[in-house]
């Protein structure tokens, strides 16, 4: 799939940059809050606004 053709291809980037990164820092084997609270910061860092929870 090319860059091109994925909708909103620069935060689509910038999103999965800062997951790959926290990955790398973290490493696994962590429980899924850990994972969240980290990406959180680091959204709130890099000035990502995102929704932590959605109900629908």
């Amino acid at each position: 799939m090319k860059l091109s053709s994925i909708l909103f291809s620069e935060e689509s980037y910038e999103i999965i940059g800062v997951c790959m990164e926290t990955h790398r820092v973290l490493g696994s084997g962590f429980l899924e809050a850990v994972y969240q609270e980290a990406l959180e910061k680091e959204f709130n860092t890099n000035v990502l606004f995102y929704n932590s929870c959605f109900f629908v």
